[in-house]
C-alpha cells in the first residue's frame, strides 16, 4: 500500500487507505504489547489524513479523521 500512495500522492483514495492501513498495523501491534510501534504507526496514519485535510479542506469527510487518531494515540499514552 505504501508503494502505491507514494507512486501517485495526488490519489487521496489511496493516501487515505494507507492511513487506514496504519491504523489496522497499529491495532496488532497494540494487542501484541508493542506500544511505542503502535504510536509510530498511528502517528504516521495521522499525518497522512493531516496533510490531507490542510490540502483539501472542502473534503469535510476528512475533518474527523486527525481527531480519531489523536485520541487512540492518547489512549496509548494514557
Amino acid at each position: 500500500m505504501d508503494r502505491l500512495a507514494k507512486s501517485d500522492p495526488g490519489n487521496t483514495n489511496w493516501q487515505r487507505d494507507l492511513s487506514h492501513a496504519y491504523a489496522l498495523v497499529a491495532g496488532a501491534y497494540e494487542k501484541a504489547g508493542q506500544r511505542s510501534k503502535a504510536l509510530e504507526a498511528l502517528a504516521a496514519g495521522r499525518a497522512i489524513m493531516k496533510r490531507l485535510v490542510e490540502q483539501f479542506p472542502e473534503g469535510s469527510q476528512w475533518k474527523q479523521e486527525p481527531s480519531w487518531f489523536d485520541q487512540r494515540i492518547a489512549k496509548l499514552k494514557g
